[in-house]
């Protein structure tokens, strides 16, 4: 029989969390060891989902849609901007998106971002992180 992959250290220490808290949450445990390591385990576990939360916040980015007469122009120059928000006829909007993620159509970019809502359903139980 061949060799099993081995685990990368995060899915391992997830097991070994696992292993513990399948010890721990049948009531009092008998062996303080044991109710230890699971609270060293919370404290480990929320500074990971802080890291990954950290890694998901929202950042402000304003959002060009030139008119016919602006659509041309290069929205990444300056004065270009200028003349579309003042543009009547043009839109620009406010809008959040993710610091980390990108997507191939920037206008897909959005906050809460896909990893974020799935963080905040792990850990509330709810789909609307909002």
């Amino acid at each position: 029989m061949p060799d099993a992959p081995p685990r990368d250290p995060l899915t391992a220490e997830l097991a070994a969390i696992r292993a513990r808290d399948g010890k721990t949450g049948r009531g009092l445990s008998s062996n303080v060891t044991d109710y230890l390591a699971s609270q060293r385990d919370v404290r480990r576990l929320l500074a990971a989902v802080r890291v990954a939360r950290d890694l998901h916040q929202p950042r402000p980015q304003r959002r060009y849609q030139p008119c016919e007469i602006h659509g041309g122009g290069n929205l990444a120059v300056d004065w270009v901007r200028e003349v579309v928000e003042s543009c009547p006829s043009c839109s620009v909007a406010s809008v959040k998106v993710c610091v980390t993620c990108r997507h191939p159509c920037p206008d897909d970019d959005c906050w809460p971002c896909v990893e974020y809502q799935r963080l905040t359903t792990a850990l509330t139980g709810e789909d609307n992180p909002r």
